[in-house]
């Protein structure tokens, strides 16, 4: 659910993930988010889009989506300096960096033993 906050009242029912929602992060400019969690897919959600009669309506559906990692998803973040570059963490014991538009895995970071439950990126250079 997309919720207002000021009068804690849902917006839209967002439809899409098979199981448990895990994370989620907004785009720099604030007119996307992409989620991930137990389904193993990441989905890309615009909030708004233009109906038949002009008007501006949520969207409760995915515009895009595809499998990320082997396990859960319980991270995601967006570059603040690159809103191309999407990082992902997951159960799987890997840190996923997506481009974000062509939906492109560009690698794939190992070396943890055991779920990583969250990642960031640091807002001066984009490091992990």
């Amino acid at each position: 659910r997309l919720w207002e906050v000021d009068t804690g009242l849902p917006l839209s029912i967002l439809r899409g993930h098979a199981n448990w929602v895990w994370c989620l992060s907004f785009s720099p400019d604030g007119m996307t988010f992409v989620s991930g969690g137990a389904d193993t897919r990441l989905f890309v959600w615009q909030l708004y889009s233009t109906d038949e009669t002009g008007q501006t309506v949520f969207n409760n559906y995915p515009s895009q989506m595809w499998p990320a990692h082997a396990k859960s998803i319980h991270g995601v973040a967006f570059s603040p300096k690159d809103p191309r570059k999407l990082i992902t963490c997951s159960s799987d014991e890997t840190i996923g960096v997506w481009d974000v538009q062509s939906y492109e895995l560009k690698c794939r970071l190992r070396g943890h033993l055991g779920t990583i439950n969250a990642v960031a990126l640091c807002p001066m250079n984009d490091n992990l």
